[in-house]
């Protein structure tokens, strides 16, 4: 019953890593590595520290923003901020590696943080969530990577947009779970998480499309 809460980010993560053109699976494994053991470490002090996880309140903002911030933006901010501050690869390689490391990080989180759940048998938590935060790793892929590229080449005001679109891209999981949790308007959740899935697999067929066209590059 829990076999996709398991595998659907490390199958993400294979078919990512050799699926690219540019870099192998062997190029991916440092990113990979760090955001696994940051997932450890990370799960090991919520087990043994933080004695209460309870963020379920009758204050909706509130429960969006504790989840907000301990399952998205903590974890995804640190690393990709400590990742891109010590990798000494070129843009084009970090841009890359941003889903593998986030990924990995979530296939370890996800299911840790179901299983210390109250609702750990829900379908929501089973399937959705990992769902949720698949769709996360690739639209964090997609804007990351392309504001890297503009930051890059000095167009700052582009990277600004793909940095703010990267923020937005974080707030869906948050304010989804935060539906589900209070039962908002059945089954918004389900809609939203689909177009969200969905969206994010499009919009990244749409640049690998893009990136193989030599028509299409040389306009860019």
């Amino acid at each position: 019953m829990y076999a996709f809460m398991f595998f659907a980010l490390p199958a993400v993560i294979i078919w990512y890593s050799f699926s690219q053109k540019d870099f192998t699976f062997r190029n991916f494994i440092p990113a990979i590595l760090i955001g696994f053991f940051s997932a450890l470490i990370a799960c090991l002090v919520k087990e043994f520290f933080i004695l209460s996880d309870s963020i379920l309140t009758t204050n909706t903002f509130e429960t969006f923003i504790k989840l907000f911030v301990k399952e998205t933006l903590l974890p995804s901010a640190v690393l990709i901020a400590v990742f891109l501050l010590f990798s000494k690869d070129s843009s084009e390689y970090k841009g890359a590696a941003i889903l593998p490391l986030l990924a990995s990080f979530y296939a370890v989180f996800i299911p840790y943080s179901g299983f210390t759940s109250a609702e750990k048998a829900t379908a929501f938590m089973i399937f959705t969530k990992p769902l949720l935060f698949t769709a996360l790793c690739i639209w964090l892929e997609l804007f990351i990577s392309k504001a890297l590229s503009l930051f890059a080449e000095k167009k700052i005001s582009a990277f600004i947009i793909f940095t703010v679109l990267s923020i937005a891209a974080s707030l869906v999981p948050a304010a989804i779970q935060t539906l589900w949790y209070y039962d908002t308007l059945f089954p918004l959740h389900i809609i939203l998480t689909s177009l969200y899935f969905i969206g994010s697999l499009v919009m990244y067929g749409y640049k690998t499309i893009h990136k193989a066209s030599p028509s299409m590059n040389g306009n860019c």
